[in-house]
């Protein structure tokens, strides 16, 4: 009976390429919600930076602004970073392979790779440095102001938000332990 090329070429290995690819984007998410977490943090430290900013006349679109480029340039260095470490395990897994894989001449990284990645880098640095910029706008300036920046713990509202970031994060990477042990 006749087979597809494709599955001919993948053969048994499709499961576990999907399982690969489902444990990459677990660990993404991982990674993301870790630095929206660090991000807030870090906006909430500087919560009186924007207070005086706001004082002196910058309008609230320039402090958005300011926060999301902040957070994409993070979000590309960490792409960058990224991309380097996937070439240089690339290159070490085809030079240490055995020359019966086939097609192993072929394994690299290409166009549709640095596309995706400069996509998703650009991308998840705007969707997780807007989040803090809109939280950073909605504070109360006056009180930060009026404070001296004491009290950086927030009230109970941004407290629950931030145990929500970090049992998000201890539940998907048991998630992703899981999926490898049983992998």
């Amino acid at each position: 009976f006749a087979v597809p090329v494709t599955e001919e070429v993948r053969g048994s290995a499709k499961v576990a390429l999907i399982l690969l690819a489902a444990a990459v984007a677990l660990l993404l998410l991982l990674t993301c919600v870790n630095v929206a977490n660090l991000i807030l943090i870090r906006a909430r430290g500087r919560s009186r930076e924007v207070a005086i900013r706001s004082a002196l006349g910058a309008g609230r679109r320039h402090i958005l602004r300011l926060s999301v480029i902040e957070s994409m340039l993070l979000g590309l260095a960490g792409g960058a970073l990224g991309l380097a470490l996937a070439w240089t395990g690339v290159r070490l897994l085809v030079t240490s392979a055995p020359t019966t894989i086939p097609r192993l001449a072929e394994v690299g990284i290409d166009a549709p790779v640095l596309l995706f990645t400069l996509a998703l880098s650009l991308g998840t640095g705007l969707f997780f440095g807007s989040i803090p910029a809109w939280r950073t706008l909605r504070t109360d300036l006056a009180g930060t102001l009026r404070d001296g920046g004491r009290g950086m713990s927030g009230g109970a509202h941004a407290q629950r938000g931030r145990s929500l970031l970090v049992v998000t994060e201890m539940m998907l990477a048991v998630l992703l332990v899981v999926g490898a042990a049983l992998t």
